[in-house]
């Protein structure tokens, strides 16, 4: 309650009692002429409780009253409204990198090699002691194995990124304004 209102309940009230008063001595004075002293006391406390009533009906609806001035007063009710704003952010990274691993692989390879095999004959002739034979030599052959690494395209990756669309569910409390309407006994208010 704004200090102007609570002036005007205080004025209403004061009035009030001071009219009663007023009206009750005024009343018992001239009942006081046409039949005696003791209706004027009468008279001057039925005159103030009549003013405290009156002024305590004034103190108590002057809070809810408005005065037009023979204009039309407008309020405006609020309510809120949600806006949906929707706003890139990072939801998280990936990191792609190669990455090289070991494998052991046993391939089996066929290879050749040269073997001496020394067959014995029986001769007719007889030996010379005199003729001794020189050593002979034979080179024997095989295949050695080399192993040759050579890198070799065997896939591509590519990488994409693409949009997914999902729905999701935004759940806000709004605040909205209601009028509220407080009147007297015999106020009549109309809607509209």
């Amino acid at each position: 309650m704004n200090v102007e209102v609570g002036q005007r309940k205080t004025k209403y009230l004061v009035n009030g009692i001071v009219g009663g008063v007023v009206t009750g001595a005024l009343v018992g004075g001239i009942l006081a002429i046409f039949g005696g002293s003791a209706i004027i006391g009468i008279s001057l406390i039925t005159g103030g409780i009549l003013g405290a009533v009156i002024g305590l009906y004034k103190y108590r609806t002057i809070g809810h009253e408005h005065r037009l001035n023979g204009t039309n007063t407008k309020m405006q009710l609020r309510e809120e409204q949600l806006d949906i704003v929707k706003r890139p952010v990072q939801r998280g990274e990936v990191t792609v990198r190669k990455e090289v691993v070991t494998e052991n692989r046993n391939i089996v390879v066929p290879v050749l090699r040269e073997e001496l095999v020394i067959e014995k004959k029986d001769l007719d002739t007889s030996m010379d002691e005199e003729e001794r034979p020189e050593p002979v030599r034979i080179p024997l052959r095989e295949e050695a194995i080399e192993v040759v690494k050579h890198p070799r395209k065997v896939n591509e990756v590519e990488l994409i990124k693409r949009q997914i669309q999902e729905n999701k569910s935004v759940k806000e409390t709004l605040k909205k304004e209601m009028l509220h309407i407080e009147s007297g006994k015999k106020a009549r208010v109309s809607k509209k």
